[in-house]
């Protein structure tokens, strides 16, 4: 088999073939949730506009759009759009019953009013631009770092009201770095003409010591910046209440699904390790309902941010050989990226796994810490178990034994631990409540935006290839693993991937391929590979 897949003809070969067989396997699965009827639409629409801020919010300005789609199948959600601006939602029973409502204000709708206030997004604008550009400026990766600042859009465009617009946009820049990092994991290494950072030629004349430490300055007065909006945020989203929740069940021995406080719909529909990260804090803050105090979730999006920048400092240190200015450059990205502050106000879970990935590349040469790494990630977010190909793929002997014994490892722990505290049915409410994630409706996305949900399988199907062609190459080419820069670039393309194919897109899933980008689009190639790496 390793010849036969030599060469690029048969690799694409290959590819268009899983490619066809994971799209006729799609197709035949069908559409997200069920086929709503006109009497039912009408019904759902009806009672939503009978609440009395859905009728005040509708009843005075232009016409107005109702859109209706399965929630998960035993709930419809109603929204009511003006234009592009949506001005109201509400799920609604099938016996035409409104369990929840929601009407969004113009502000910030998932971070703080510091997190969104112009003068934080310039500001770590101007850091991330400071860190990325390099002259001269007709370069691909000022392209890319553009590309990265345009998110900016995305999160105006949803504190206005006008969440269409922030998901097209956000779905072409994520669509572009996907591209890019697919590139530069495939091919082999690029030679890259010689380029010298935007921040260098502002401190043209200043000694190697002085500029390490205005990068240590720098560095740790974003770190300030960070932890202050965390500590600014004074409410969460519904992730951040839902982990809070269901760690105050566990601390008390409930498992957290299917008993989750009824003010949160599908709260329990991520991996249980998500819900033990949050038991420290529910400890001190119990939450068992929507009055609970849930700031301790921004806490632990800020230890996970500095998590996340630690790990890439890390990686960028022991796995590429750079110096201490190099590694503290790669952090400021981290942590300077337009929605990593947002996201640590939100108090939402993605910084875990943005933590997770993190570390998984600092790790990447050690077999069984990495893959412990790796399951640790899908048991609190379960997207990076798409990775176990390609990091599986790399390994042999008794390094693949010892990657396979880690992930069994935890597996059966996770799972033990809940047959402990709820029998078989807290496993069975367990994947029922993950599968919600592959079901549910909802207009957040561009396929639903365009119309065009077909287009969306075939993305999928897409993806699928895409995770078989890079194990492939990881397989028959050790060097490829061995590259953190490229290996990087793969396991960002797959998130990206990911998010791409999604039936539900938002802003704050970003901060998932921040490490990858880092490392892979934006580090200064080293001269030779470190000769101490242990791969």
């Amino acid at each position: 088999m390793g010849r036969r897949f030599a060469t690029p003809r048969s690799l694409i070969s290959l590819a268009l073939g899983i490619f066809a067989a994971a799209l006729v396997a799609l197709l035949s699965v069908g559409g997200q949730g069920r086929v709503i009827t006109q009497a039912q639409r009408s019904q759902a629409i009806m009672a939503a506009e009978h609440g009395t801020s859905i009728h005040d919010r509708i009843s005075s300005g232009g016409p107005v759009t109702t859109a209706v789609t399965d929630l998960d199948g035993s709930l419809v959600r109603v929204t009511f759009r003006r234009g592009l601006s949506v001005l109201a939602e509400a799920a609604v029973t099938p016996a035409g019953s409104v369990t929840s409502t929601k009407v969004p204000q113009s502000g910030p709708r998932y971070g703080s009013a510091l997190s969104d206030s112009p003068l934080v997004l310039s500001l770590m604008g101007l850091v991330f631009l400071l860190a990325t550009l390099r002259l001269p400026l007709r370069r691909i990766q000022n392209l890319d770092a553009i590309a990265c600042l345009g998110f900016i859009g995305c999160i105006l465009a949803e504190d206005h009201l006008v969440q269409p617009v922030g998901t097209l946009l956000g779905t072409t820049l994520l669509a572009y770095l996907g591209v890019r990092c697919a590139i530069r994991g495939l091919t082999t290494r690029i030679r890259e003409r010689s380029s010298q950072l935007l921040l260098g030629m502002l401190t043209t004349g200043w000694t190697a010591p002085r500029k390490s430490r205005m990068l240590g300055f720098g560095t740790a007065a974003v770190t300030f910046c960070v932890i202050l909006v965390g500590l600014s945020a004074a409410s969460v989203i519904d992730v951040g209440f839902a982990s809070t929740a269901g760690a105050t069940l566990l601390n008390h021995g409930t498992s957290p699904y299917g008993h989750l406080p009824p003010e949160i719909i599908h709260g329990d529909t991520y991996p249980l390790l998500n819900y033990a990260i949050y038991m420290p804090g529910a400890a001190l803050a119990p939450v068992w309902d929507g009055w609970g105090d849930t700031r301790s979730a921004t806490y632990v999006a800020v230890i996970a941010a500095l998590v996340a920048a630690g790990g890439l400092a890390l990686a960028s240190r022991r796995r590429l050989g750079s110096g201490w200015p190099e590694s503290l450059r790669m952090a400021a990205i981290m942590l300077a990226f337009p929605t990593t502050a947002i996201t640590i106000a939100s108090g939402s879970n993605d910084l875990l796994l943005a933590a997770g990935i993190a570390v998984l590349l600092a790790l990447a040469p050690f077999a069984g810490r990495s893959s412990l790494t790796l399951t640790l990630a899908i048991w609190i977010k379960l997207a990076p178990i798409a990775l176990v190909p390609l990091w599986l793929a790399r390994l042999r002997g008794a390094a693949l034994l010892r990657a396979i014994a880690a992930i069994v490892a935890v597996s059966a722990g996770a799972t033990t631990w809940l047959l402990v505290i709820d029998g078989t049915h807290g496993v069975r409410a367990m994947l029922d409540g993950i599968g919600f994630q592959f079901t549910r409706g909802s207009l957040q996305s561009a396929w639903s935006i365009l119309g065009v949900e077909s287009g969306q399988r075939v993305l999928q199907a897409a993806v699928v290839a895409f995770i078989a062609v890079a194990a492939l190459r990881l397989r028959r080419d050790p060097d490829l693993g061995r590259d953190t820069q490229r290996l990087a670039a793969l396991v960002g393309a797959v998130l990206i991937g990911l998010q791409l194919g999604a039936n539900n897109w938002s802003y704050l899933y970003l901060v998932w391929i921040v490490p990858c980008l880092a490392l892979s689009l934006f580090h200064e190639r080293p001269v030779a590979e470190p000769a101490a790496a242990r791969w």
